[in-house]
């Protein structure tokens, strides 16, 4: 990543030209930008966003997902905009809005222009050009920016999160939730006792094919598999028998020259004429002790892999003809295309290695074998060769808000907020065992869905026996609390909607006692340069009180967010609730969920305590 503080941008065969300077940096040397549209780009000196993404960032090793130019969340730019004067360009003056000179109508809330009488007129070579300023504030917006000027003069920018590394997170993002969609939708297919033969002749979505190829491929999944089985793989002693010439003879095989010795030709006397009754053989059978790998289950590992290739292959082809004819999505194709790259890498790799030469083809299945069943690497692909063909027979496609997440301009914020749930529902099973109800998944003539989209309802029910109580905890994917003074569940203000709620109901001797908790996930943090702490920001606290108090039966609430500190804030400096307050959760750190799992915990104890008082 090259650290920017002004870039000036010329498009080729194109008199318009784009300056973006950010204007708290300190300006460094000229640097050479490979970019055939990037004229002139000056680095940041003595840049202090260390923890921060930079201000203007050019990505030169990304491809696909993340445009090369890369600004920042949050933070103000100054617009620099020279275009040719033209009778069109004065009919538009009559006209000024807020947004000119973008095509990008969206950016007027972005993008304050300067008035009127501050542009400046410029002649080069007897043309006249307008230079037009204004700022541009990105807000707590990332994704796509359209910075595009004319239809020639097209620039798209990729708005990055304060955090450093949140192109990383996207993936990982993807990876975990991919991971977690199909072992929902295939415990419910087991659940339900699902015919899945029905849909052999269906072909997969592309998108279904990516979530479960992309699960498959993590780091820890398939590759980690793989490995152990060639550091330690199964081999087996073969006794081959085989006639051989007497004199060569070093170890003869004495029961099979008693069952089938009269099948070898003999001479008449000879040296072993009183054993074989006044003649000698001329051949005798030798049995041979070698070990070999071209086992039943290595042969299964090495169609396993070709059938993956193969359909990684497909699936690449695929996605070409799409990226060519949908050019609206081509940096969602390009960006799977290479994922696709990078996973038949993976095959490639393993595929050459030697030792597959000494293995042949499968020619049957041995589902029934104790190594395939019980040893380590062999099982988990035995394990990932199920789940991968029945995911891909299973009639069901991913929720409409992952595939839009794909193309949409804000990705992290959303796929950020479905983890936190699926999360969250991980933390509830570790508490209360199996879940009882569940409404995220949607069945319909056999077609599975995973149904988290917003503004519709979607929970999951758990409930637990201890010895002296019941407690049922309810977890809500963006349930909207609205201000109605009929329902128990409200607001008494404005409608409320968090990302996630837990309703907790205990019942025991004394009665009964409801209460809700909410959560809110936040991909976003602020930046402590004395101690590099990442914590969150202070206006999602703010929101935590107003969900606390706005919303009927609620004792706490709570930023989730990828920094680093915990921060409660307890209305009683004794008790978890009342509290608001904010937990880490990062995609890295498994410490972050038994946090939260201890706190829910706790909460449970108080509801009991509170109940009794």
């Amino acid at each position: 990543m090259i650290n920017i503080k002004r870039l000036l941008i010329k498009w080729p065969n194109s008199f318009y030209e784009l300056e973006i300077d950010f204007l708290n940096g300190k300006e460094g040397e000229r640097v050479s930008v490979p970019l055939d549209y990037v004229y002139n780009a000056i680095t940041e000196k003595d840049d202090k966003s260390i923890g921060y993404s930079p201000a203007i960032g050019i990505r030169l090793d990304k491809e696909g997902v993340y445009y090369p130019i890369q600004l920042r969340e949050n933070t103000n730019y100054f617009i620099s905009v020279t275009i040719p004067f033209t009778f069109e360009l004065e009919a538009k003056l009559i006209d000024y809005l807020n947004g000119f000179p973008f095509t990008n109508l969206r950016l007027s809330s972005n993008f304050k222009v300067s008035p009127i009488k501050t542009w400046k007129e410029d002649i080069r070579d007897n043309q006249k050009f307008i230079i037009i300023t204004g700022s541009l504030q990105t807000k707590n917006q990332v994704g796509i920016l359209d910075l595009s000027l004319g239809e020639r003069e097209n620039l798209f920018c990729e708005v990055a999160s304060s955090k450093i590394n949140y192109q990383e997170d996207f993936q990982l993002l993807l990876t975990d939730i991919a991971k977690e969609s199909t072992e929902i939708l295939l415990q419910m297919g087991n659940l339900t006792g699902l015919n899945l033969d029905v849909q052999n002749e269906r072909e997969a979505d592309y998108l279904i094919m990516m979530f479960h190829l992309r699960s498959l491929f993590n780091a820890d999944e398939l590759p980690l598999a793989l490995s152990t089985v060639l550091n330690n793989m199964h081999s087996k002693i073969v006794n081959e028998n085989e006639i051989v010439d007497i004199s060569l003879v070093k170890q003869p095989n004495i029961h099979k020259m008693a069952s089938q010795g009269t099948t070898l030709p003999f001479n008449k006397g000879g040296v072993l004429a009183s054993l074989f009754n006044g003649y000698t053989p001329i051949k005798m059978f030798e049995t041979n002790k070698y070990e070999t790998v071209d086992t039943p289950e290595n042969r299964y590992i090495k169609h396993f892999l070709t059938e993956v290739e193969s359909l990684c292959k497909k699936l690449f082809i695929q996605l070409q003809g799409k990226a060519s004819k949908e050019k609206t999505n081509e940096i969602v194709f390009n960006s799977n295309l290479k994922e696709l790259d990078g996973w038949l890498n993976i095959i490639h790799q393993y595929l050459s290695e030697p030792i597959w030469n000494q293995i042949q083809q499968l020619n049957h299945i041995p589902s029934n074998s104790q190594v395939l069943q019980k040893r380590k690497g062999y099982r988990q692909i035995l394990q990932y060769d199920l789940r991968l063909q029945l995911g891909l027979k299973l009639a069901w496609h991913p929720s409409m808000v992952l595939e839009q997440t794909l193309a949409d301009v804000r990705p992290i914020y959303e796929l950020y907020e479905i983890w936190c749930f699926i999360k969250l529902r991980k933390i509830c099973i570790d508490i209360f065992g199996a879940e009882k109800e569940n409404t995220i998944i949607k069945v319909e003539k056999d077609l599975f869905s995973i149904n988290l989209k917003k503004g519709r309802e979607s929970k999951v029910v758990f409930k637990k026996n201890y010895e002296d109580k019941v407690v049922t905890a309810t977890l809500f994917y963006n349930k909207e609390f609205q201000k109605h003074s009929y329902k128990s569940e409200m607001s008494y203000s404005l409608a409320l909607k968090p990302d996630c709620s837990i309703k907790l109901v205990l019942d025991n001797k004394e009665g009964s006692v409801e209460t809700f908790i909410h959560f809110d996930a936040k991909y976003r943090i602020d930046f402590f340069e004395s101690n590099n702490k990442l914590i969150s920001k202070n206006e999602d606290i703010i929101k935590m009180h107003a969900y606390k108090d706005a919303i009927r039966g609620s004792s706490g609430a709570y930023v989730l967010y990828p920094g680093t500190e915990e921060s409660l804030y307890f209305q009683f400096h004794n008790r978890a609730i009342p509290s608001v307050g904010a937990f880490p959760l990062r995609t890295d750190n498994d410490i972050d969920l038994e946090r939260i799992k201890c706190f829910i915990e706790k909460i449970i104890d108080e509801i009991e305590t509170n109940q009794k008082c």
